[in-house]
């Protein structure tokens, strides 16, 4: 599916409005009008053996409806911030601790939006000033009593279901103890990093912020990249190449971090991800064509049990000393994989594997689950089980129990 043209309509407090002429593979054209929405947060909260729901009138709907804790996103807000932000104005309390349930796409026919939803616990009354919003009222429900509700049709409001959905299957996951019986479907989970575990707003990747940091020609570096591609040079020359040039101009590792401080982060919540899935005893690796660096600036500390990139050597006055190319990038991932599932002694079909671009599918053909994680090109897409939207890493702890 192929964006033709696009007309702006409207913009109000929380969406937008446009007109999409869009063209499908079959090369038909049709008209796809999309509501634009900043995405927003559902929160199951539990207090005392109880849950916190909200009821207020919907004008929309015409009706008064029975709700989970729920918000739309500020500009840049942190789903996990928000969370607790949204339990503290409308319910009056804050979360001690937020457990990621997963995230759903509330109408994917006509709207952007992307909710992620939340079990909110150790619950404490909160300093922060209440929504003074007329007609909410905080009401307390058991949760088999929530459940009945929503079973017989009372409850109606869809982010609601879908948090009383995950939330039941969170507790019979806790019931059955972390990875216990056969429900758990990997024992290894790898990782790509640039496009996956970090981000730049513009989706450049740490080659491209070194090579414009250090006043590369960065036409010089897609002409290696192509040449690469076209077998005229093999994957060790090409890095050699640009980081030879970044040694004729003098680069440090003093430099490169700044660079990379400045221009890389984390993926929304891939730190707490990485970490959970840690905790739950998966067996974790990074297999990229990134810098060892990134992650050294990014994630220190980071749990990994492999750590397959590119690698530099720095010498005491903080410039390049040596470097060594990694053999586990693009098809090369394909044997980064069967050396960790090997290492791990576990099998193919018990490896997950995460990544957005081209450069990830032979790792994501060869995994037993493969994940696209906000996949750059149709084929990655094509290539995974499961996709998950920007800023939707959180996710795989409800794919991972």
């Amino acid at each position: 599916m192929q964006r033709v043209s696009s007309r702006h309509i409207y913009t109000g407090r929380v969406i937008d409005l446009r007109s999409d002429i869009v063209r499908a593979d079959s090369g038909r054209e049709h008209v796809a009008d999309v509501v634009g929405h900043p995405g927003g947060v559902v929160v199951v909260a539990e207090d005392q053996g109880e849950l916190l729901f909200v009821r207020q009138y919907r004008y929309a709907v015409g009706a008064e409806l029975l709700e989970l804790v729920a918000g739309t996103l500020e500009p840049g807000e942190d789903p996990e911030l928000a969370a607790n932000r949204e339990l503290e104005e409308e319910a009056g309390f804050h979360a001690a601790r937020l457990t990621y349930l997963g995230a759903v796409h509330s109408a994917p026919g006509f709207c952007a939006e992307l909710l992620h939803l939340y079990l909110a616990a150790d619950l404490t009354p909160s300093r922060r000033p209440q929504d003074d919003d007329e007609g909410v009222t905080l009401v307390r429900i058991a949760p088999a009593e929530a459940l009945r509700l929503a079973a017989s049709g009372r409850i109606r409001d869809a982010k609601t279901l879908a948090g009383l959905l995950l939330y039941q299957e969170h507790r019979r996951a806790a019931a059955r103890g972390p990875g216990a019986g056969t429900d758990r479907p990997v024992d290894v989970v790898a990782f790509d990093v640039d496009g996956t575990l970090v981000a730049h707003p513009h989706g450049k990747v740490v080659w491209q912020i070194l090579m414009e940091r250090f006043g590369c020609d960065t036409s010089v570096s897609r002409e290696r990249f192509a040449a690469f591609r076209a077998g005229r040079i093999t994957y060790p020359q090409w890095v050699d190449l640009d980081v030879g040039e970044w040694v004729k101009r003098g680069a440090t590792r003093d430099a490169m971090v700044e660079a990379i401080a400045t221009h890389l982060a984390l993926s929304p919540g891939a730190r707490e991800v990485v970490q959970e899935l840690k905790a739950r005893g998966y067996h974790l690796a990074v297999i990229s064509g990134t810098l060892d660096v990134v992650l050294d600036v990014l994630f220190p500390g980071h749990p990994f049990d492999h750590l397959f990139t590119n690698r530099l050597v720095f010498g005491a006055d903080s410039r390049i000393a040596s470097w060594q190319a990694t053999p586990y990038d693009m098809d090369g991932k394909e044997a980064g994989l069967r050396a960790v599932a090997a290492d791990a002694g576990t099998t193919l079909d018990r490896c997950a594997f995460v990544g957005d671009h081209v450069n990830d599918i032979s790792a994501l053909r060869l995994a037993g689950l493969p994940i696209a994680y906000d996949p750059k090109h149709e084929s990655v897409a094509a290539a995974a089980r499961v996709v998950l939207p920007a800023g939707g890493l959180r996710g795989l702890l409800a794919l991972l129990p």
